[in-house]
């Protein structure tokens, strides 16, 4: 697996990194990085729904879409985002599986003394003591 770390803080090019990814190359990819604020919405969301346009063009926030689906969600430099790109081998229905990839960074944290759980929804939270 490939690891990229990105110090740059562009939402457009880390987007754009994920697509290069997923459609141009050929390894397993592990991207870390973060961006400035931005409101990044997934492939299925609608945009004008989700984001309000003034709000976020007079502070500065950008508005993009991710190739994935999900809901909305808002980027700041508190965030560490991280990436995965695999080539699927065995099929579809594994494709959608966020345990599978959340757990090897909960055992990492786990190593760390940072305890995490799991939400009803799969999301990955941190117990802040």
């Amino acid at each position: 697996m490939r690891l990229v770390y990105s110090e740059d803080v562009d939402i457009y090019q880390h987007l754009a990194a994920e697509s290069y990814f997923l459609h141009e190359h050929n390894d397993d990819v592990l991207m870390i990085w973060r961006s400035k604020d931005s409101v990044v919405c997934g492939k299925h969301q609608n945009a004008c729904g989700e984001a309000n346009y003034k709000f976020c063009f007079e502070h500065g926030i950008k508005i993009a879409r991710r190739l994935s689906g999900g809901g909305t969600v808002f980027h700041d430099m508190g965030n560490v985002n991280f990436t995965f790109v695999k080539k699927l081998t065995e099929g579809m229905e594994r494709a959608v599986d966020y345990k599978r990839y959340l757990e090897p960074v909960r055992r990492v944290l786990d190593q760390m003394g940072i305890e995490t759980t799991y939400s009803h929804r799969d999301d990955l939270l941190l117990q802040w003591h």
